[in-house]
């Protein structure tokens, strides 16, 4: 983890967000899962036992203490512009936690399946996301890649609603007083971006470079009547190759004739690196690369 902070931020990165090492969505459940709050986990799969209760404690709260103890003792305030923070969201969290009983057609056994337990799902994400904002981090980013699957041109599951689905979403970062985001990951559907700007989120990140059709589902027009920013993915997560700076930057003057300088937040990769590989020396020199030509590219805008 040292080596990570010590390599981003002698980039530096703008915003940095908190080393993550492990699976997205077993960093969060396995310690959830030892709080007696609902969920237990039993030969590495989880069981939703009863209603779920939230935390009242700080969860997976010592990567970003790092983050920010790093920062401090490197003396790079007037370099870093803030410190990031994600969570995994309700939705895809819920995918990977089983209830006796559900068998249905998608996600069988899965808790995703029912709503209701969704609902109780972001009531636990708003805690975690709260002493993230509470230990001082200065953005909060809901990460939701399954949300694309979930709500396509109709909802995968009867019982959704657009109404549901903004309540849910407004609820994960409803005790968050920063400013907050939210990451969705593959091709967008125009239902599923309708349900984004009606939700009470600042900022949509999703992948623009290795999904061009997402540079025609939000138009200027909806980002600025709901008060909307894009958080702009300008190069690929997934293709190994490092993108010469002068690519991303032409890349990013797309996404900045598309949706307007004064609409895109942040340039950022389309997604996180998992895509390109584990435990690989070369892997991990890519992605230091490719993050040093996205500020490349940045500062020759």
């Amino acid at each position: 983890m040292s080596r990570c902070l010590e390599d981003v931020l002698s980039i530096p990165i703008d915003y940095p967000n908190y080393i993550q090492l492990e699976d997205m969505n077993q960093s969060f459940l396995d310690p959830l899962s030892d709080l007696n709050l609902g969920l237990e986990k039993r030969d590495n799969r989880y069981l939703h036992i009863e209603d779920l209760k939230r935390p009242e404690r700080p969860v997976v709260i010592e990567p970003l203490k790092k983050l920010l103890e790093f920062i401090e003792k490197r003396k790079l305030r007037d370099v870093v512009r803030g410190a990031r923070a994600c969570v995994t969201g309700p939705f895809t969290l819920s995918s990977q936690v089983e209830k006796e009983g559900l068998t249905g057609r998608f996600f069988k056994g899965s808790i995703i399946q029912d709503i209701g337990l969704v609902e109780q799902m972001a009531e636990v994400v708003s805690r975690v996301a709260y002493f993230y904002g509470e230990e001082g981090s200065t953005f909060i980013n809901i990460d939701e890649p399954i949300l694309s699957l979930v709500v396509g041109r109709k909802f995968l599951f009867d019982e959704y609603t657009e109404d549901l689905v903004i309540k849910i979403l407004d609820t994960s970062i409803g005790r968050v007083k920063t400013p907050t985001g939210i990451h969705v990951c593959g091709t967008l559907s125009t239902n599923l971006m309708n349900i984004l700007c009606q939700s009470e989120i600042d900022v949509l990140d999703h992948e623009f470079y290795d999904c061009r059709r997402n540079l025609n589902i939000f138009t200027k027009r909806d980002l600025e009547r709901h008060d909307k920013k894009i958080s702009f993915g300008s190069l690929s997560s997934k293709q190994k190759r490092v993108e010469p700076e002068e690519e991303v930057e032409a890349f990013m003057r797309v996404g900045l004739r598309t949706f307007g300088e004064e609409n895109i937040l942040f340039f950022k990769p389309d997604c996180g690196f998992r895509g390109l590989g584990t435990n690989s020396a070369e892997t991990y020199e890519i992605t230091i690369e490719k993050l040093r030509n996205l500020k490349r590219a940045k500062d020759r805008l």
